[in-house]
């Protein structure tokens, strides 16, 4: 896979620096992601050694589950566009 990005930004496989994830809470812009679900951004992140997701996605039924051992949420891109902002304006 290409890294771009969109990909990277998606959490598509192969698309993110395991030294940026490893330790951290990783935030997944899947708003136009038809590719790859929550359950699957899960198994990308964790293997990059991180500690958490919050998954953007407006897909009709997505529903967030208790992971267990890994803390997750989902929330709609209206809610999802104040998070990226803010994390922009932190920098």
């Amino acid at each position: 896979m290409i890294k771009s990005f969109v990909t990277c930004r998606q959490c598509h496989p192969d698309s993110l620096d395991p030294k940026k994830v490893i330790g951290k809470i990783v935030v997944c812009d899947g708003k136009n992601d038809i590719y790859y679900s929550t359950d699957e951004k899960i198994v990308i992140v964790k293997a990059l050694g991180g500690i958490g997701l919050v998954h953007i996605t407006d897909q009709s039924g997505s529903v967030a589950f208790y992971y267990v051992d890994f803390p997750v949420t989902e929330v709609k891109s209206k809610h999802g566009d104040a998070i990226l902002q803010y994390i922009n304006s932190t920098r």
